[in-house]
């Protein structure tokens, strides 16, 4: 049971973090909020992409998302589970 909740809130947050930062939303508006979510040890903040884990079941399951920003805007967001 725990297993299944600990899944379940990580592919949430995940796709919440995504869903927060939709194309065309302020790149930088992403950038700050990825510096205090997911897992400090799998989160990448690049000048053009953001990505940020949340952990499942560890130690492999990542619920990911991952932003693509050009010109300062969001130009990209995808959800993907890494197990």
């Amino acid at each position: 049971m725990a297993v299944g909740m600990a899944e379940r809130n990580a592919e949430a947050r995940a796709r919440e973090f995504c869903y927060e930062f939709p194309v065309g939303s302020p790149y930088a508006d992403a950038e700050i909020a990825a510096r205090v979510s997911g897992d400090p040890r799998h989160r990448i903040i690049h000048a053009d992409e953001i990505s940020i884990a949340y952990i499942g079941l560890p130690p492999f399951s990542r619920h990911v998302c991952t932003l693509k920003g050009n010109s300062g805007r969001v130009v990209d967001a995808r959800y993907a589970h890494l197990d």
